[in-house]
């Protein structure tokens, strides 16, 4: 922490605490995960304001787009598994949990990091493409839900 005097008053830096790392397979982090919700509304809300006037029609789009395209991503993530492929895996996983982590499915993103980041030898393909799958169903539900429940609904700037 230092300080310095502008204009006769003293402003004080304070260093922001970074946090350590988090190991994706960890046991503590395997427990957040789990208590997270699949999906996070006020991730794709945000997006749909940012949208402006065609948000919503905008943010529909994009969630039929990613239904596809996820599904598409976890198929490619089960024959990888099959072949075995772990490197095509980490790749398509890395894919999927991008789109997913743009779109609120915090879940489904983790369990693909943990695809990417686990050591071959700690793996559990079958378990991890399994919860893949699990988590890609669960998002695809809530975000087929939203998405119903935002068709005719204006975005923040079409109702003023």
């Amino acid at each position: 922490m230092s300080s310095e005097t502008i204009l006769g008053r003293e402003r004080i830096h304070v260093a922001p605490e970074i946090p350590e790392p988090v190991d994706p397979t960890s046991a503590a982090h395997r427990m957040t995960m789990s208590a997270t919700a699949v999906f996070r509304a006020e991730t794709i809300e945000s997006l749909r304001h940012q949208l402006g006037d065609r948000g919503g029609d905008l943010v529909t789009e994009l969630i039929s787009l990613y239904l596809v395209q996820a599904h598409d991503l976890v198929s490619q993530i089960e024959a990888a598994g099959a072949a075995p492929d772990l490197s095509l895996l980490r790749a398509v996983a890395h894919k999927l949990k991008g789109s997913s982590a743009t779109l609120g499915g915090d879940r489904l993103a983790a369990a693909c990091q943990r695809i990417e980041a686990a050591p071959l030898a700690e793996l559990d393909v079958d378990r991890a493409i399994q919860q893949v799958r699990h988590e890609f169903e669960q998002l695809a539900a809530e975000l087929a839900e939203y998405r119903s429940g935002l068709r005719g609904k204006p975005s923040s700037t079409e109702a003023v």
